[in-house]
């Protein structure tokens, strides 16, 4: 799993999160060409053994990622509705990328009880399923504001921080945030598919992101479900090589450049 893992992570820390950053409205947000090049030394720093060249290599991606969630919760202070929400969300998750690729470049770990391949993991999900996603559902949302979208902003970045949480809470939270998470998803997928255009690039991208989700999250219910009842399920390789492939790839990698393409706005 380690090579497909160091893969995914280079597509999602030197692509998705430094071209995905430009869709959010912050303040003080650093050039795309440094986020350019702060992930693709974060990159790198994914082929290196863990130690202090890996550590400086990705320290710059994870200073970035810091300062975007510090200056992101500030939005909390704006009245909260369903597009604060997502921004929030995306920012944030951002500061959960920064600490994971501190810890596990730095061959600190276990740390708070969890091995590296564990903060390796907690990168690619908050890159892909905490920045992107939420990037992709609250974009949705101001394209299309109504019930379906406002309920995507709500429930995608809750599955997310209750998946976070199952790790030290137990199974059956994780499957929560699972099902909370795939919710918010297919909410977004159906209102994307009825939104964009299918003759252009960024809608063809948009159009691919939507189709995958449900195969993609459907994988991560069932590995979920599996964990907390022990009921046959992929493991994780398996789960890593299907649902990790698909959510990088079409909902991270595809959602951002779609987005990008598509539309002016920022979240």
């Amino acid at each position: 799993m380690n090579g497909l893992l160091v893969a995914l992570l280079v597509v999602s820390l030197g692509l998705v999160v430094p071209l995905g950053v430009r869709l959010l409205a912050l303040p003080l947000t650093a050039p795309v060409a440094a986020w350019l090049t702060a992930g693709t030394l974060a990159s790198v720093s994914m082929l290196l053994d863990a130690g202090l060249p890996a550590v400086l290599l990705g320290l710059p991606m994870a200073v970035l990622c810091a300062g975007t969630a510090a200056v992101g919760l500030r939005r909390v202070t704006e009245r909260v509705d369903a597009r604060v929400a997502a921004a929030v969300s995306a920012s944030s998750s951002l500061g959960v990328v920064a600490l994971a690729l501190v810890v596990d470049r730095s061959s600190i770990a276990p740390f708070l009880g969890f091995d590296a391949t564990v903060w390796r993991l907690t990168v690619l999900h908050f890159c892909v399923a905490g920045f992107a996603a939420s990037l992709l559902v609250g974009l949705t949302h101001v394209a299309a504001p109504g019930r379906k979208t406002s309920f995507a902003c709500l429930a995608a970045p809750t599955g997310t921080a209750l998946v976070a949480a199952g790790h030290f809470l137990g199974p059956w939270l994780e499957l929560t945030g699972a099902l909370s998470l795939t919710a918010g998803l297919l909410a977004c997928s159906w209102a994307v598919l009825h939104l964009v255009r299918f003759d252009d690039s960024g809608g063809q991208l948009l159009a691919v992101a939507a189709a995958v989700t449900p195969l993609t999250m459907l994988l991560a219910v069932s590995w979920a479900l599996g964990d907390a009842t022990d009921l046959p399920h992929l493991t994780l390789t398996q789960t890593a090589a299907t649902h990790g492939v698909g959510n990088a790839l079409g909902v991270g990698l595809a959602g951002v450049l779609g987005w990008t393409t598509v539309t002016k706005e920022q979240l």
